[in-house]
C-alpha cells in the first residue's frame, strides 16, 4: 500500500490529477518528496518481512530505510536549526511554486511527517536489532509514528486542526497519515513472536508475561 500510494502521488504531480495528490479537494496535498519516502519504506519493509531474507536483500532495504530516515533528518534540522537544505523541494520545484502562487502557502514537508520518516526509517534499520534487556526498540519507534499518525487521521475527521497541523507549519496530509499507520501496523505484524507483539499474538497468559516480563523475580509463577 505505501508503495501503492507514494506512486499514485507521483503520478498525480506528473500528470496535474488533484485527486491523487490531495484526495479531496481543499486538502494538502502530499509532497512528492514524502511520496519517494513512502515508495522507498514501502520497498524496505517488503524485503524485511522474511526474518531470513537474504544478505543482498537486507543490504537494500537497510539503504532505502537509511534515505527515509535523512530525509526525516534533513527536514527536521532545516526547521530547528534554519539551514535550507530545499530537500522538499528536489521534485517538481515549478509546480510547488506554482500551487505556493495560487494557495498562498508553499507545499513542503510538514514537521509531524518529518519526525514520522526519521522514525520510521529508524525502525526499518533496527527491524532485528535487539538491546541488552531484550528489548526490541523497532517496535517503539513503530508506536511511536502510530500516536503522531492516529491523532492526525482523527483530527481530520473531526475537523480539529492542531491534530494534524504543528503551529504556522503546513499540515500533514490525511493520505500521509493514514500511510505511516499502515506502515507501523505492518512493521509491527513483521515479528509477531517478539516484545510487544508477544503479548498481542500469545494465545496464554503465561507467555504474554514471560515478552513483557525479562528479568522475572523469583515470585513471578508465570515464569
Amino acid at each position: 500500500m505505501a508503495v501503492l500510494v507514494g506512486c499514485m502521488v507521483l503520478v498525480g504531480w506528473t500528470l496535474d490529477v488533484g485527486v491523487l495528490e490531495r484526495v479531496l479537494p481543499g486538502l494538502v496535498a502530499m509532497n512528492p518528496v514524502s511520496a519517494v519516502g513512502f515508495v522507498l519504506a514501502g520497498v524496505s519493509a517488503w524485503l524485511l518481512q522474511e526474518e531470513r531474507a537474504g544478505r543482498g536483500a537486507r543490504r537494500i532495504a537497510r539503504s532505502c530505510a537509511l534515505v527515509v530516515a535523512l530525509v526525516g533528518l534533513l527536514k527536521l534540522l532545516q526547521m530547528l536549526i534554519g539551514w535550507e537544505f530545499g530537500i522538499d523541494q528536489l521534485l517538481f520545484a515549478n509546480k510547488l511554486e506554482t500551487e505556493a502562487a495560487s494557495t498562498g502557502f508553499p507545499n513542503r514537508m510538514a514537521p509531524n511527517t518529518a519526525l514520522n520518516f526519521l522514525l520510521l526509517g529508524g525502525a526499518l534499520l533496527f527491524l532485528d536489532s535487539r538491546t541488552r534487556d531484550r528489548r526490541w526498540p523497532a517496535q517503539y519507534l513503530a508506536l511511536a509514528v502510530v500516536g503522531i499518525s492516529l491523532p492526525a487521521l482523527v483530527g481530520y475527521l473531526y475537523g480539529v486542526t492542531y491534530l494534524y497541523g504543528v503551529a504556522s507549519y503546513i499540515p500533514m496530509a490525511l493520505h500521509t497519515a493514514l500511510t505511516f499507520v499502515v506502515l507501523s501496523v505492518g512493521l509491527l505484524s513483521a515479528r509477531p513472536r517478539r516484545g510487544l507483539m508477544a503479548v498481542v499474538t500469545s494465545r496464554n497468559l503465561g507467555a504474554s508475561w514471560r515478552a513483557v516480563c525479562c528479568r522475572p523475580p523469583s515470585w513471578c509463577r508465570w515464569c
